[in-house]
């Protein structure tokens, strides 16, 4: 990977850590709609650098039925932070196809990650996992990529965080 990618990555690692508002709700992340009708799922990763370990969290929200569902994974072996929100997106995308959801509107902070998935252009370290998410994206009537700021992915971060957290410890007996 390159220096310039690093770099690109540290920065959105190091602005997640400072801009984490306490108190705020969740409704007010989900609310952030995209007009359709489609079901917004929020995805988002913590990645612990010592053990490489990553903590995956999603959030779907229907805007008919105001319905919310939550979920999260924990990933050993991971490379990057990037990879961390691949595999996040990965297995929010396998959960909606798991409950037969048909229109999706993914959401993610991390602009090299969505810039990635909509160009189809993907860095060599997700070929593999940017692969299984194209393929996962065919499950469904339509699907659409976008970038959300920081703050309106909150409650998919805190889920990530948690997920890593549980993970450490779990690793501890």
């Amino acid at each position: 990977m390159s220096s310039v990618m690093h770099c690109v990555l540290a920065r959105e690692w190091q602005e997640a850590q400072t801009h984490t508002t306490k108190g705020q709700h969740r409704r007010n992340n989900l609310n952030d709609n995209n007009g359709t009708g489609a079901i917004s799922l929020f995805t988002d990763a913590a990645w612990r650098s010592q053990d490489r370990t990553a903590g995956c969290g999603w959030i779907s929200y229907d805007p008919w039925t105001g319905e919310t569902r939550e979920g999260i994974s924990t990933e050993l072996f991971v490379a990057s932070p990037l990879m961390a929100e691949a595999l996040a997106v990965r297995e929010a995308l396998l959960q909606a196809r798991a409950l037969h959801l048909s229109n999706i509107c993914l959401k993610s902070d991390n602009q090299v990650l969505i810039k990635a998935l909509i160009s189809k252009q993907h860095p060599v370290e997700l070929y593999g996992i940017n692969l299984d998410i194209k393929n996962i994206s065919s499950s469904f009537l339509s699907i659409s990529f976008a970038y959300v700021p920081r703050e309106s992915n909150s409650a998919a971060d805190a889920l990530a965080k948690s997920a890593l957290y549980h993970a450490n410890s779990m690793l501890r007996f």
